[in-house]
């Protein structure tokens, strides 16, 4: 049995005059190592590197990042359509609080409306109320239907 060993550089001291030192191909590392000067590996060499992956260990990482690829496209499209509900509710709520404003507003617009031509003692005390409101008339909430129309009378 032959054993092929090749020459790599190692400092020059009192035990190694030459400046080199003989080791097996096998147990040479090039992070460690520096061949000497005319030294080759060869490619007869039985060195491999155990970090390199194998073909089919690569189709089979391939295969999965397509898999994961495929299920993070699906999450993200699944994340638009939520957005997109999102966004659609959220104008929903602005049109309604839009159309609420509006509504509010024309109820008051009503209210001050039916006092102005409107026999102001046939009024009900809420009807009193909500025009003194739309007026801007602050009232007693204990305060009985005399003093509202006193109050709405003063406000006209």
């Amino acid at each position: 049995m032959q054993i092929d060993t090749i020459k790599i550089k190692a400092p020059i001291s009192a035990d190694n005059s030459l400046g080199y030192v003989v080791i097996n191909k096998s147990d040479f590392d090039p992070s460690q190592h520096e061949l000497l000067d005319g030294e080759t590996l060869g490619d007869d060499t039985n060195t491999t590197n155990s970090d390199v992956p194998t073909l089919a260990e690569l189709i089979v990482a391939q295969s999965q990042l397509a898999s994961r690829k495929d299920e993070l496209d699906d999450r993200e499209l699944q994340l638009n359509q939520r957005a997109s509900a999102l966004d659609e509710r959220e104008q929903a709520l602005v049109d309604r609080e839009a159309a609420n404003a509006a509504e509010a507003q024309r109820l008051a617009d009503l209210a001050a409306a039916s006092t102005t031509g409107a026999d102001i003692s046939s009024m009900t005390k809420a009807q009193l109320q909500a025009a003194l409101t739309a007026k801007g008339v602050s009232y007693s909430s204990t305060a009985d239907k005399a003093e509202l129309v006193a109050l709405l009378t003063a406000a006209q």
